[in-house]
């Protein structure tokens, strides 16, 4: 049985740009390194060599323009957009 581990992109919309899997594939066990949607996965014989070879890896991100968006500019937007759609009382 193979293991993955996967090193999410750190904010939505991004992605992998490029990395390098030299690091993560010396460690013992650590089959596979491949880029997918969600990120890039190291593929291995067992579970730690998985989390110890994604840890390595050295994976440079395209952040999008989602990157500066944080919990306080979405309830900005909401607000505006509620009291712009608000019905006059």
């Amino acid at each position: 049985m193979l293991v993955a581990t996967v090193m999410r992109r750190p904010v939505f919309g991004g992605r992998a740009v490029s990395f390098d899997a030299s690091a993560a594939k010396s460690v013992k066990g650590v089959l596979h390194v491949v880029q997918i949607d969600a990120g890039v996965a190291v593929v291995a014989d067992g579970f730690w060599p998985a989390k110890l070879g994604r840890d390595r890896l050295k994976v440079k991100w395209d952040e999008s323009p989602h990157a500066l968006l944080d919990s306080v500019s979405i309830r900005q937007r909401f607000e505006r957009r509620r009291r712009g759609k608000a019905s006059p009382a």
